[in-house]
Parts: C-alpha cells; sequence; structure tokens
C-alpha cells in the first residue's frame, strides 16, 4: 500500500481515501475537505468505470448523494450506472454490522460479506476487476 498525504504536514490528518495504484495495489491519500473526497472519488470511479468497470462505493449513507453530484458534474452518468446495476452504493453502517462482532469485525463474516458483494457486482463482467471506494475505516476510526 502506498501512502500519499495531501492533507499538508498536520499530524493529526485521520480521514483518507484508497484509490488504485496498479493491478492489486492501492493507495490511501489523506484529506481534510469533504470536497475534495467527492472529487477524488469521482475522478476514480469515472475513470474506472468509464473503462468498462463496474462500481461499488460503501461509505455514509448522507454521502452518496453528494458523490452523484460529483460524478455528474465530471461528466459521468452516474443514474444510468445505478439504475443498470453498474455503480452500487452501500451503507457502511449497514455493512459493518453484518460483519461486527461487538467492537471487532470478523474476519471470516468480512470475507464472506465481501466476497458476495463483488459476486453480486461482477457477475455480468468478463473481466475480473472493480473499482471501489470504501469508508468503513474512517466509521470505524470515528
Amino acid at each position: 500500500m502506498h501512502l500519499k498525504n495531501t492533507a499538508g504536514e498536520r499530524a493529526d490528518n485521520r480521514t483518507a481515501i484508497a484509490a488504485p495504484h496498479g493491478h492489486g495495489e492501492d493507495t490511501v491519500q489523506f484529506y481534510e475537505d469533504e470536497s475534495f473526497l467527492y472529487e477524488a472519488v469521482a475522478e476514480f470511479l469515472g475513470r474506472g468505470m468509464g473503462s468498462g468497470l463496474p462500481g461499488l462505493v460503501i461509505s455514509a449513507a448522507d454521502r452518496h448523494e453528494e458523490l452523484v453530484r460529483a460524478l455528474d458534474r465530471r461528466g459521468s452518468p452516474p443514474r444510468e450506472w445505478l439504475e443498470g446495476g453498474r455503480l452500487v452504493m452501500l451503507d457502511a453502517h449497514e455493512v459493518l454490522d453484518s460483519f461486527m462482532i461487538g467492537d471487532t469485525p470478523s474476519e471470516e463474516r468480512f470475507e464472506r460479506v465481501m466476497q458476495g458483494i463483488y459476486a453480486r457486482i461482477t457477475r455480468s463482467q468478463t473481466e475480473a476487476g472493480l473499482c471501489a471506494h470504501g469508508g468503513m475505516v474512517d466509521i470505524l476510526w470515528r
């Protein structure tokens, strides 16, 4: 995993976004401004989904509409993707509830839940791959 801090030199930056660095790799990018989050995720999803990959967003439900607006601003068709099932947006709180045991994530449950989500989204794909943005770590951190 490659870390890139774009939020300045503050030591208390605690929110990050992950984006693809290469095949099978991730990049974590710290941010302070919510608008940066929406634009960065919209750029990432727009680029990947524009090339034919399906998209997955697991974040707080109150962030979904702003992300749709950010995709619209970039010229992507998020409503078409959502209606066609190519883009799936899930509430991170609900996903977390499905694999947590008390305050601790269950590795077995996590794998089962995430594999089910992946299979559902990619079942009609001929190529492996998925553009995904997740906000579960942010929720757990807070």
